[in-house]
Parts: structure tokens; C-alpha cells; sequence
């Protein structure tokens, strides 16, 4: 019986060992990565958001039905991009990904309205506008700007961590294998 359970607490204990380790260097594989790409610091291991996203600022007039402005570039999946319309007039637009209009990545805008649009897991692009599809008025303007400038947070674990974590898991199967050979 001892044998058993101090085989199990070491299987466990290399278990978390090798689980801990792939994704935490995982996350950081895509910190770096992007922190490196972008010539930003990353002291938090923070994911970044995209070079695309982290300079992009749209914005654009609107004179009638096939008013368009945005930008092309590497667009990636959690990139969020936020657009605002302003001003008096009437009329429907959404936002595009290219600028004929015929890439739709969110519907439904209307003056003053403000349309945001997150890039999923599973989706990547080449470029991100407006594209206004019916207009009456005068002066009218939509804007548009990628994320907020902060980094998402990722959870990882530092090397220390994952020894110290192991070792007192370890700790505690050496606990439990001798109070179970006591009994």
C-alpha cells in the first residue's frame, strides 16, 4: 500500500509538473513573441494587443451612402475595435473589413451610434473600417480606435513558481506516504 501511494504522488507530482510548464510557456511564447514585434516592454508577461491594433485611429467625413475610411494590416484574434458615429443626420453604416463593403464584421449602426467588433479565436484579418450604407444629413463623422492601450492580463507562472509549487507538492505526498506507513 505504501509503494502504491508514494507511486501516485509522483506521477501527480510530475504530471502537474509538465502541465504547469507547457502552458504557462505557452502564454509566454505569445507575449514575447508579440512584446518583441512590437519593440514594447512587457515586464507583467501581459499578452499584448497587435502592432495593427495598438496604432490604429480611424476617421472619416460622412458625405452619402458609400462613405468609407479605414486601414489595412495584420489584424488579430482579440483585437477589439470601437466606432462612433456623430453628428445630426440619418442613416445606417457598420463595420468592414475592406472598402467596397462586402466583408460585414458588424451591422446595425445608425447616427450617433457607437459599434464595437472583437476579432474571435478562430479569426483573423486584413484591414478594419466603415462603411456607411444609407445617409441624409450634413456633417456627419464616424471614428474609429483599437483596445484601450492596456495589455490583457494572462495567467502564468514564473519558473520559481512552478519549483516551488512542485516542491511543496512533494512535500506533501513525503507527509502523507509516512503517516500512511505509520498506520
Amino acid at each position: 500500500m505504501n509503494k502504491r501511494l508514494w507511486a501516485k504522488t509522483v506521477v501527480i507530482a510530475l504530471l502537474s509538473l509538465s502541465v504547469s510548464y507547457v502552458n504557462a510557456a505557452g502564454w509566454d511564447q505569445q507575449g514575447v513573441q508579440k512584446t518583441e514585434k512590437s519593440g514594447l516592454t512587457n515586464p507583467d508577461n501581459k499578452l499584448m494587443a497587435s502592432d495593427f491594433c495598438n496604432s490604429y485611429n480611424v476617421s472619416g467625413a460622412v458625405s452619402g451612402p458609400g462613405s468609407t475610411n479605414g486601414n489595412f494590416g495584420d489584424v488579430l484574434a482579440g483585437d477589439t475595435f470601437t466606432f462612433t458615429a456623430t453628428g445630426n443626420g440619418t442613416g445606417t453604416w457598420r463595420i468592414v473589413g475592406d472598402p467596397e463593403g462586402t466583408i460585414t464584421y458588424a451591422s446595425g449602426g445608425v447616427f450617433p451610434r457607437t459599434l464595437t467588433y472583437t476579432f474571435p479565436a478562430d479569426e483573423t484579418g486584413v484591414g478594419i473600417g466603415f462603411y456607411v450604407d444609407t445617409y441624409t444629413g450634413d456633417g456627419d463623422s464616424i471614428s474609429g480606435v483599437c483596445g484601450d492601450g492596456e495589455a490583457t492580463g494572462v495567467p502564468t507562472m514564473t519558473s520559481w513558481s512552478q519549483i516551488l509549487m512542485i516542491a511543496l507538492l512533494g512535500l506533501f505526498g513525503l507527509a502523507a506516504f509516512r503517516y500512511a506507513r505509520l498506520q
